[in-house]
C-alpha cells in the first residue's frame, strides 16, 4: 500500500544581509557589527581584522544617517516655527522652501532606512528644544511665548501637505 505523501513549500527565508543592505542601511550596519563581533568571540573570522574597531565604524555609519536626521529635524522644526509665530511676510517663501527641502531630504533618508522612522518620535522633544533657540533669534518672534509652543507630530511635519497655522493670519 503506497503512502500519499504531502510535500510542504520551504519556510520563506529571512532576507540576508544583502537584501537588508538594500532594504535597510540603518538595520543592516547594526546587524552586521553585531556579526563581526559575535565571529569575534566565536573564533570563526580571519585573525588580521579588527574586529572592535571593524564593528565600531559600521556603528558610525549607521550613526551617521540618525544624526543627519535628527539635525534636518532642528532645521524643520526651526522654519516651521518661524512660519507659525512670526509676523515677518518677505521670508516666509524661504522658510517654506527650507521646510520642503528637510520634508525630502528626511523622506529620502527614511526610505533607506525605515528603522529610522521609530526613533524619530523619541528625539523630537529635544530637537522642538533646539528649534524653538533659533526661530527666538528672529526679531520679531517673541521668544518667552514661543516656549509653549507645542511639539507637532512627525507625521504631520513630512506630510507635504501639511502646514502651520500662523498665529498672526499670514499664508
Amino acid at each position: 500500500m503506497t503512502q500519499d505523501l504531502k510535500i510542504r513549500p520551504p519556510a520563506p527565508a529571512k532576507p540576508g544581509p544583502a537584501a537588508l543592505y538594500t532594504a535597510d542601511f540603518y538595520q543592516w550596519a547594526l546587524s552586521q557589527a553585531e556579526a563581526l563581533r559575535t565571529a569575534a568571540v566565536s573564533g570563526t573570522g580571519a585573525a588580521s581584522l579588527d574586529y572592535e574597531n571593524l564593528a565600531e565604524e559600521i556603528e558610525a555609519l549607521a550613526k551617521r544617517d540618525r544624526r543627519e536626521l535628527r539635525n534636518r529635524l532642528v532645521v524643520l522644526l526651526t522654519h516651521w516655527l518661524k512660519l507659525e509665530w512670526s509676523a515677518a511676510e518677505a521670508p516666509r517663501r524661504g522658510w517654506c522652501r527650507t521646510v520642503r527641502d528637510q520634508r525630502d531630504e528626511m523622506t529620502q533618508i527614511l526610505a533607506d532606512s525605515p528603522s529610522l522612522r521609530a526613533y524619530l518620535p523619541d528625539v523630537l522633544p529635544d530637537c522642538l528644544g533646539r528649534a524653538k533657540g533659533k526661530a527666538a533669534d528672529e526679531p520679531d518672534i517673541d521668544g518667552q511665548a514661543l516656549a509653549g509652543a507645542a511639539v507637532p507630530p512627525v507625521e504631520r511635519l513630512l506630510d507635504q501637505d501639511a502646514w502651520p497655522v500662523n498665529r498672526f493670519g499670514l499664508d
